[in-house]
């Protein structure tokens, strides 16, 4: 290779291409400064965005908040009216129940604690003190209400009582004009007998256990009354003159005998009692229709034993329910 001295340096030096070499150098370096601004306001964009929430997200918030006020504040209007509804606060106070009074006491409290909370804008105090209130309120209300049910079943025994003695003088006089002796004066005794042990058990304070001695003392007469006048006094002693003839009348005492099963239903006893009641009355049913085929072969004498079983179905099926009915 062939070295250039300092003379023959500036011989190959041409002064066009020079310039031409520092106007492109001086481009580069323009070019790369506006680079690099442009690219360093690139990089602090992304973080000004992300620590800057969406408008509408902040007012989809606002908007919740405003909600929960709003229906925080509607809670409290409905309790603050069960609390200091009259009839709630005497169903209350005029019970013998302590614990209820003091339950009441709390919820007032608990809800002027609310009130005060709401007042300074402190909501968790408000929804604390809120469910508070809920909670002794409800629990007032629980332990008053036993005297108001109580109290209820205190009349309706009273009244259950009256109706007794009033079906009891009918039942007198009803037994009197058929003529009917000491089967009347037997059903008239168990009532009786039922009504005291009603009374005694009314005096002890079971009031609701007493109602129920009633109910059966006037289901009894009731039902002996109907007996006595939808049948024909169903005396055992009747002479006939033919097996039809008493088939007939097996077929009427099996008749009045429903009769008094429908009166028992709609007393409106449990379920549960319908239920077992409806078993035995279906095998009454199933005896009654074979019965009447037998008679209507003229076999009178099956048809009435036939009949005399289904009838005591039916008594077994009102002795079930408690009632008490002869036969």
């Amino acid at each position: 290779m062939k070295s250039v001295t300092g003379s023959n340096f500036n011989e190959h030096i041409n002064p066009k291409r020079s310039l031409m070499v520092l106007i492109l150098f001086s481009t580069f370096l323009f070019l790369s400064s506006a680079n690099s601004v442009e690219n360093s306001n690139n990089l602090k964009t992304p973080i000004a965005i992300s620590t800057t929430k969406p408008t509408s997200q902040v007012t989809r918030r606002i908007q919740t908040a405003d909600a929960k006020s709003v229906g925080v504040g509607q809670n409290i209007v409905f309790i603050e009216q069960l609390v200091l509804k009259p009839s709630t606060k005497k169903q209350i106070l005029e019970s013998n129940n302590e614990e209820a009074k003091t339950a009441y006491q709390q919820a007032i409290k608990h809800l002027n604690e609310a009130k005060n909370a709401q007042a300074i804008g402190d909501n968790q105090t408000l929804i604390d003190s809120l469910n508070k209130t809920k909670i002794a309120i409800f629990k007032a209300m629980r332990l008053s209400g036993g005297k108001v049910v109580k109290n209820k079943h205190k009349t309706d025994y009273k009244k259950r009582v009256k109706s007794t003695r009033v079906l009891l003088q009918a039942h007198k006089r009803v037994s009197e004009e058929k003529n009917i002796g000491a089967e009347a004066r037997k059903v008239e005794q168990h009532v009786e007998e039922q009504l005291k042990q009603a009374q005694a058990t009314f005096a002890q304070g079971n009031t609701n256990k007493a109602l129920k001695l009633a109910n059966f003392a006037y289901l009894t007469i009731k039902l002996d009354i109907t007996r006595l006048r939808d049948g024909d006094t169903l005396v055992r002693s009747l002479n006939f003159k033919n097996k039809e003839e008493e088939y007939k009348y097996e077929l009427e005492r099996n008749n009045t005998h429903k009769v008094l099963v429908n009166v028992v239903l709609k007393e409106k006893i449990s379920p549960q009692m319908s239920m077992l009641i409806k078993t035995p009355m279906s095998s009454a049913e199933s005896l009654r229709n074979k019965a009447i085929q037998q008679a209507t072969k003229g076999n009178f004498d099956e048809a009435i034993k036939t009949l005399e079983q289904s009838t005591q179905k039916i008594i077994r099926s009102i002795r079930m329910a408690g009632i008490y009915i002869p036969g």
